[in-house]
């Protein structure tokens, strides 16, 4: 993708906060329910902190190392600091291509697939922070989410500037083609910051410029919308994050992490995977008997390929949920 030409104009006035819709609860399809796996599939941990399908390999951060998957999640490869992570403790995973990142309490961990798997090379240089819980790549520029702040890296993940320092940071999001002008999501305690200059400055969104909540635990970025997953629902925004629109979770569920595939939203909540298909007036709640391995979900996304094939993925505290709707 090409970098804009120009920075976004004014914050505009927020938009409006739709009302709490109904929730019900079946298969995400008629008879598709999620499948569940664990560590007898070889997962680091049943705890799985985030999920990524790169097409190639899927890959889940989990507690005990990340999981590489080369059959659509069937069987996994666990990898940790044996093989070079910066700790077993995984918070984030990005695959592109045959490179998987990996975001640890211990710095980044970046690895191309080489014979015989992968085999990772960890960095701590520059970050504002060496706990990293997000990561986001577009080609050689790294982005890292981290508790003191973003870091950015123009050399492929060997070393980083620090940015939006002294702010605990989430997760990371990023549009443009990786240079100047591309547009850096920020997932933040105290709101969303929005950077236009590749991540070097920022202005942090919060509910005064419209987010529906200040806690922002998750974002998804394409082309000039973003998600903000935040502790009062789902903030959304069609123009770089200068005015959102909004709607909150029934009971008032924060939402951790977002993923949107058209007009259907997947919500990762402390309280099962959520789905509207109407802009939040109507919610489906998957929990534990539709498959999901806990309740309690950190992260969600959604492989679609219309002409191949549609697979959601949800790491949850009790392993990687996963179903084929389509």
């Amino acid at each position: 993708m090409g970098g804009l030409g120009g920075p976004a104009g004014p914050t505009g006035p927020a938009g409006p906060t739709g009302p709490p819709g109904s929730t019900t609860s079946g298969p995400l399809v008629a008879g598709v329910y999620l499948v569940n796996k664990t560590f007898v599939n070889g997962l680091g941990n049943n705890l799985v902190w985030d999920v990524y399908d790169g097409g190639q390999f899927l890959a889940a951060g989990t507690v005990g190392g990340v999981s590489i998957s080369d059959d659509g999640g069937g069987t996994f490869t666990n990898y940790t600091i044996a093989d070079g992570l910066g700790s077993n403790q995984v918070y984030s995973v990005y695959v592109d291509g045959s490179t998987v990142y990996a975001a640890t309490t211990n710095g980044v961990s970046v690895s191309v697939w080489g014979n015989p798997g992968f085999v990772f090379n960890n960095s701590i240089n520059g970050l504002p922070s060496t706990y990293v819980q997000g990561v986001y790549a577009i080609g050689s520029t790294v982005y890292a989410a981290t508790t003191g702040g973003v870091a950015v890296s123009l050399d492929g993940g060997q070393t980083y500037n620090p940015y939006l320092t002294n702010n605990y940071v989430f997760k990371v999001s990023a549009v443009g083609d990786g240079g100047p002008q591309t547009v850096v999501y920020a997932a933040t305690a105290t709101g969303l910051g929005v950077s236009l200059d590749n991540g070097r400055t920022y202005t942090v969104k919060t509910t005064a410029d419209g987010l529906v909540g200040n806690f922002v635990d998750g974002v998804y970025a394409t082309g000039s919308t973003v998600y903000a997953a935040t502790s009062g629902g789902v903030s959304i925004s069609s123009d770089y994050g200068q005015s959102f629109t909004n709607f909150s979770l029934p009971g008032g569920n924060a939402v951790i992490g977002v993923y949107p595939v058209g007009n259907t939203i997947y919500m990762a909540t402390p309280n099962g995977l959520v789905v509207t298909t109407n802009g939040g007036t109507t919610f489906t709640n998957y929990t534990v008997p539709n498959g999901l391995g806990s309740n309690y979900c950190e992260g969600v996304y959604v492989w679609n390929d219309p002409g191949y094939r549609t697979t959601v993925y949800v790491a949850t505290h009790g392993g990687l949920s996963i179903a084929t709707p389509s």
